[in-house]
């Protein structure tokens, strides 16, 4: 018994806080006299970079609560002007099944509108990974990515890759479902001033703290 005491006490001694995810298990910890060690947090910088000269970027986003989903996202140009922009009330489906519908539809408009070196840019690491083929397809979202290597086809150069919450700002502001813009087919140049300035923002490349 004793050893089985000290094989448990070994494994949670090397458990840092951040391992963590409960006030039972630091309890637990206690119990077994075992000091988890606290993470030690460095703020880390994050701006929303433009695309190269000639090309486009698409963020996008998804948000869901408990009245139902929306999705949204943005195509800016080179200098980070904003080009088109997308922002749908949607129901019945999980947040992944959503950041995927998001980027189809994103690419969708960029397709529409003869673009043909587009950057799509997500702060759904998951949703990134699985369009890339770094992660398993799930069932439920087959079609959809099926959908979007088609489109992706389409384009002489792109690319999906990841970005922090921080710096989808933009995408985040339109997936809301309580967004000013839901409903109101309006010109980039009449959008909600809080979405103006988020965008003013991106464009100075203004950094945000992340924790």
């Amino acid at each position: 018994m004793s050893d089985l005491l000290s094989l448990v006490r070994s494994k949670i001694q090397g458990l840092k806080i951040e391992d963590v995810d409960n006030q039972s298990n630091l309890s637990i910890a206690s119990n077994f006299g075992c000091t988890l060690c606290p993470k030690i947090c460095s703020p880390q910088a994050v701006s929303w970079i433009k695309p190269l000269l000639g090309s486009f970027k698409i963020n996008s986003d998804a948000s869901l609560d408990i009245e139902g989903g929306g999705i949204g996202g943005a195509i800016r140009d080179n200098n980070g002007f904003l080009v088109s922009m997308f922002y749908v009330n949607v129901e019945g489906e999980d947040i992944l099944a959503l950041e995927i519908r998001a980027i189809l539809k994103g690419l969708q408009l960029a397709a529409s509108l003869g673009i043909d070196k587009i950057w799509v840019e997500v702060d759904s690491k998951t949703a990134a990974d699985v369009i890339n083929g770094n992660s398993k397809i799930p069932w439920r979202c087959f079609h959809r990515i099926k959908a979007i290597h088609q489109l992706l086809s389409l384009f002489l150069q792109w690319k999906i890759s990841h970005i922090l919450r921080e710096g989808n700002s933009v995408a985040d502001f339109l997936s809301k479902r309580k967004c000013p813009c839901k409903g109101i087919d309006i010109p980039p140049f009449l959008s909600p001033p809080a979405l103006l300035q988020l965008l003013d923002s991106d464009r100075s490349g203004t950094e945000f703290c992340r924790m």
